[in-house]
């Protein structure tokens, strides 16, 4: 690594020469916009979003560093030739290459680092530097949206009487910004697709010269200059290539045409847009190293030209939106309002989507309880039958010099954004744990509470943050090694609003989404995983985290990725396509089974739903399910015959802890099925040593119900 460090070094501003080389030989608006109208182009048809780009390996923070690096050239330097597709793809592959040699360069750091802990720092470190340099949204992109408006709407006349527009200004310019340009956009493919369609080479050119704006010339004139020998692809080549000349005018914007589209009023717009603009060269004076980390095109993405903007990336400002009005609220009093709203709001967020996703639970909001002399309050508290989920709310913003990696700030945002959450929620926990062994102070602390103690088998611990920090709020085997988190203190599972809200939407069921919730904070201690909020959410709709043999190992999951089915469904809701919605993978049968307990609601069905959910994988459920059918058909024959076969008992593997016991009886039978369960249960948790079962007895005269009773059993002590 060290040594691809030291090639990088030198390659880094050869790089940086090769762009700016490349825009004083040609125009490079217009080699910018021919760069980005491919470059964000991708296909949507009826199976939803591909996830595919026309320009291979681009993405929108290599777009977003072509523009900063556009703005780093002066105006003087420009150069004026049109681009050809060899400017073009030139430019993309050392787009491309400089994005890995400024990530790579930082390798020479490991070789210098001596000890394990200072490795790992640098490890954590360069985990949130390169998700600053590459990962853009917060959350998708509707969802982003409706966030940014309800959080920062009621700031509009307080930014109105500082900037001369609000935060709904702002984002009702930038969403008109987009539909200019996409409509634009969407006009030039489909002439160039009524252009393409033609069978012979007269035609086609015929109708280019028909249908596309701007065309001069004389048709006959044209058609006289092609070579006899010329295919039809070729001459399309040809014609793509001059239409593309003209994708920078189709990114150029005036404030009249943006103030029609909005509704909103020119002068507004017109400062609006002066605040999310450069000046050409306005970035001659910063270092090429900043704008990896720092990009002043974030919160700026446009580039005034006389008195029209070039808008080739609008969208961008939605994926920095919370670092652009925090720049805006530039004054003390704007500052702190921003702050009080930030945390009104994320209480306020967390209450109401806990709401829909439990909408038959007790829920309290800022609780309040006394212990040891001293006051606390937890943000939200939902009891779900014998569940208890403790949500805490931390609103505090992630500083640019933390996304730099500056291992100081790293370390006071740990503390605060995901340490402090996390010892909030476990002193409630603990004071619960206290009174069920019959701690009176700690009964007494909770006695206005609306549960009993004794009656919570289990809690869950989510700490949600606005900002997305899930990087290294996953990472709580690393910060431990660190020394970043204090010992003794575990860690509750932190996500981000966005990230919370579709937990909520995907799993839908609250015992789903209890199930997540603690088997994510005991997973991020148990393994290390690579992969964020989403992949893990994607890892349980594939596993329900059923994989023992991992943990007992010791071993590491990569798991960046497995958001992809999210992505899928989500891109293409926000495209206009539905698509079905990502599922946990379950038989039919433990679906049923499941949803049927979460229905009836009897005491202790989340206890049992978890039992259930972890006896084991999606494949040995299936078996599970065949033994069954076999159990019926012997039951139904045979049970009048002493021992015939009628239960299955299932061993879970560690460290799940409880049995799982399937009974089938028929009604014609003169014992008692329940007595027969609980007979072979004792004698199960007798010789596994587990201490709990859950049993499902089945009737053969009605197969058709999941079952006709269910009960956790205990064992004797």
């Amino acid at each position: 690594m060290a040594s691809i460090a030291d090639r990088q070094h030198d390659d880094f501003p050869r790089l940086l020469g090769e762009v700016h080389d490349a825009m004083r030989r040609v125009d490079p608006i217009h080699l910018a916009a021919m760069i980005i109208g491919w470059g964000t182009m991708g296909a949507v048809g009826p199976e939803g979003t591909t996830g595919k780009m026309m320009i291979a390996g681009i993405e929108q923070h290599h777009l977003e560093l072509l523009l900063a690096l556009l703005l780093m050239l002066p105006r003087a330097e420009w150069g004026a030739r049109p681009p050809v597709p060899a400017d073009v793809q030139s430019v993309v592959d050392a787009l491309k290459a400089l994005a890995d040699a400024f990530h790579q360069r930082r390798y020479k750091e490991a070789e210098q680092e001596r000890s394990d802990q200072q490795r790992m720092v640098l490890m954590l470190q360069e985990q949130l530097r390169l998700h600053t340099q590459v990962v853009r949204n917060w959350g998708y992109e509707s969802d982003v949206r409706a966030i940014s408006r309800s959080l920062f709407s009621p700031l509009d006349e307080r930014l109105r009487s500082r900037h001369g527009f609000g935060a709904s200004d702002l984002m009702i310019v930038v969403e008109a910004l987009e539909q200019i340009v996409q409509r634009r956009l969407n006009r030039r493919f489909a002439i160039l697709k009524r252009v393409f369609s033609q069978k012979s080479i007269r035609q086609c050119v015929r109708v280019y010269y028909r249908d596309y704006p701007g065309i001069t010339g004389n048709l006959d004139d044209f058609l006289a200059i092609i070579p006899k020998d010329a295919s039809l692809d070729a001459v399309r080549s040809k014609l793509l290539a001059h239409a593309d000349l003209s994708l920078a005018g189709l990114m150029l914007v005036g404030p009249a045409e943006v103030a029609e589209t909005c509704g909103i009023s020119e002068a507004i717009v017109q400062r609006a847009l002066n605040a999310i603009s450069h000046e050409p060269g306005s970035l001659t004076e910063v270092n090429p190293d900043f704008v990896f980390m720092a990009n002043p095109v974030w919160t700026a993405p446009g580039i005034r030209i006389g008195s029209f903007y070039f808008m080739p990336l609008p969208h961008v400002l939605f994926s920095f939106i919370i670092p652009c009005m925090r720049g805006l609220c530039d004054t003390p009093d704007l500052k702190r309002a921003l702050e009080e709203r930030r945390a009104t709001f994320l209480e306020e967020q967390v209450e109401a989507g806990v709401r829909k996703a439990f909408p038959k639970t007790t829920i309290v909001p800022r609780a309040s309880w006394t212990h040891d002399g001293r006051q606390f309050e937890t943000d939200v508290l939902v009891v779900c039958d014998r569940t208890l989920l403790i949500f805490e709310a931390k609103s505090a913003s992630l500083t640019p010099e933390a996304l730099r990696g500056a291992p100081d700030r790293v370390r006071r945002q740990v503390e605060d954004l995901v340490v402090a959450p996390a010892v909030q929620s476990a002193r409630l926990a603990d004071v619960i744990q206290r009174a069920q062994s019959g701690d009176p102070a700690c009964t007494a602390a909770l006695a206005h509470l609306p549960f009993d103690p004794n009656a919570i088998d289990q809690i869950a611990r989510v700490s949600v943050t606005l900002d997305d920090f899930s990087v290294l709020a996953t990472s709580e085997t690393e910060l431990q090694a660190v020394g970043w988190i204090p010992d003794g203190v575990r860690l509750a599972a932190t996500m981000n609003l966005a990230d919370l809200n579709v937990i909520f939407d995907i799993l839908g069921r609250p015992l789903f989404v209890i199930d997540y919730l603690i088997e994510r904070e005991r997973l991020q201690r148990s393994i290390l995983v690579f992969g964020d909020e989403l992949d893990h959410l994607g890892l349980y709709l594939e596993t329900a985290f059923n994989f023992g043999a991992f943990e007992q190992e010791k071993a590491s999951l990569m798991v960046s990725g497995m958001s992809a089915p999210m992505d899928h469904y989500y891109t293409s809701r926000d495209a206009g396509v539905r698509v079905p919605k990502p599922s946990l993978r379950l038989h039919p049968y433990f679906r049923d089974l499941l949803g049927q307990l979460e229905d009836r609601e009897r005491p202790g069905w989340t206890t049992m739903g978890r039992a259930l959910l972890h006896l084991c994988d999606a494949a040995e459920q299936k078996r599970l399910v065949a033994a069954l059918e076999t159990a019926r058909r012997t039951v139904a024959r045979d049970f009048r015959k002493p021992g015939h076969q009628s239960t299955l008992v299932v061993q879970p593997p560690a460290p799940r802890d409880t049995l799982g016991l399937f009974h089938v009886f028929t009604k014609r039978a003169q014992t008692d099925p329940k007595d027969v369960a609980a007979q072979i249960a004792a004698e199960a948790m007798q010789e596994s040593g587990l201490k709990r079962c859950v049993a499902i007895l089945r009737s053969v005269e009605e197969w058709e119900s999941p079952y006709r009773f269910a009960a956790i059993m205990t064992a004797a002590t």
